[in-house]
């Protein structure tokens, strides 16, 4: 048990590299009594003493930041499950491909057929997306772009009885199956 009068101790995961494990993390203590060394400081307002900002909340929110491609995909997904008036325009529907309204392509994985159907695919989808995006952000964002097409084409011509596909699922997928890869090929 800690003093009640204790600083407060925030614990930092870092990259320490050792000889035996390039990769190795330590989990390193840091108390807000030593500001200069351990804690990022700033002003607050027209007082001048220092507010600490936990480093772990700044590192989570460097991390959200750098995948916005992700989050806006996924918001918009949620978007189109809470106007579901536009969902009957960007589902992906075999007839109206045909019939040349191309943007169904991309549109048709952010229609969902309910929240549960929403929630499954959004578990994988965020993750994987923001992970991918935290180290690989132009090969995620690119895939972002591409993938949605490719499915939605392979999806068409490989299946002509299929009338009608919604769902993040096939990019959630597609995500992962990257994401593996990426890491397998940073590993080596």
């Amino acid at each position: 048990h800690r003093p009640a009068n204790a600083p407060p101790v925030l614990g930092v995961l870092t990259n320490a590299a050792t000889p035996s494990s390039p990769s190795f993390a330590t989990f390193r203590l840091r108390t807000a009594d030593n500001p200069k060394r351990h804690a990022r400081q700033r002003t607050a307002g027209p007082s001048t003493s220092p507010v600490f900002m936990d480093p772990t909340n700044a590192e989570r929110l460097r991390y959200l930041r750098s995948a916005w491609a992700t989050l806006l995909v996924g918001g918009a997904a949620v978007a189109c499950l809470a106007l579901p008036q536009f969902s009957d325009t960007l589902l992906f529907r075999r007839a109206e491909l045909a019939a040349g309204e191309y943007w169904r392509l991309w549109t048709g994985h952010l229609v969902h057929f309910g929240g549960r159907h929403l929630i499954a695919d959004l578990a994988v989808f965020l993750v994987a997306g923001t992970w991918l995006e935290s180290f690989a952000p132009w090969t995620a964002r690119g895939f972002l772009v591409l993938s949605p097409a490719a499915i939605s084409a392979l999806l068409y011509f490989a299946d002509p009885h299929l009338t009608f596909y919604g769902g993040l699922s096939g990019i959630a997928v597609g995500l992962l199956v990257l994401l593996a890869l990426v890491q397998l090929r940073r590993e080596v």
